[in-house]
């Protein structure tokens, strides 16, 4: 059975020798170009959507999640993710791309959302695992379902999960189309915790 490379949950030990937090690590990064105002005055509210989806699913204490949308090869480093999960814009899809270069460097699986992959299924990158195409709400509580069960992503069962494209044993693959969250009350409210707000963000919601 074929599978992507993983980081086995194993809980690494950190820099100091001392074993980490027995939650998995969870790291998304919102690919912005910091240096832009307006790309960091808006938090990334789909983000706050994906983690309240997993908090309700999974419980509070099963994951350690961390948002970044800057020092991202530094951030990694010091948080030692099991996983990554990355937003872009086609704007920034480059950045998007060496984030998941720096991520594969480390062996660490890389799931891709947003705008621009669900646009553009096929220009899904060879670092990146997987991408969401659509809402991605229940397509992640699903491939973090898989995750955790099997400590990676094997081919044949990833075809089983609608809304995606991945790197099978012949290229990409695209599954069938999931469809549109019917009521978005069904989903819990962002996890605004995990942003640092400041008073003068603004919220689009």
């Amino acid at each position: 059975e074929h599978s992507f490379p993983f980081v086995a949950l194993q809980f690494a030990p950190s820099r100091g020798g001392k074993e980490k937090s027995m939650k998995t690590r969870v790291m998304f990064v919102n690919a912005i170009n910091p240096m832009v105002e307006v790309e960091r005055r808006y938090p990334n509210l789909g983000l706050g959507y994906i983690i309240s989806t997993l908090r309700e699913h999974f419980g509070h204490q099963r994951f350690d999640f961390k948002v970044v949308d800057k020092n991202v090869t530094r951030e990694i480093e010091r948080f030692q993710p099991h996983i990554i999960g990355i937003s872009s814009v086609t704007q920034n899809y480059n950045l998007a791309k060496r984030y998941a270069q720096v991520a594969k460097s480390q062996k660490i699986p890389v799931i891709i959302g947003g705008v621009h992959i669900s646009a553009l299924p096929n220009s899904l990158s060879p670092d990146m695992d997987i991408g969401c195409i659509g809402e991605a709400e229940e397509t992640m509580v699903e491939l973090f379902e898989l995750f955790l069960d099997r400590s990676s992503f094997p081919i044949e069962l990833l075809k089983k999960i609608k809304g995606i494209v991945f790197w099978g044993n012949d290229g990409l693959y695209i599954t069938e189309r999931r469809e549109p969250i019917r009521s978005l009350d069904s989903l819990p409210l962002p996890a605004r915790d995990i942003f640092k707000i400041e008073k003068h963000s603004y919220i689009f919601s």
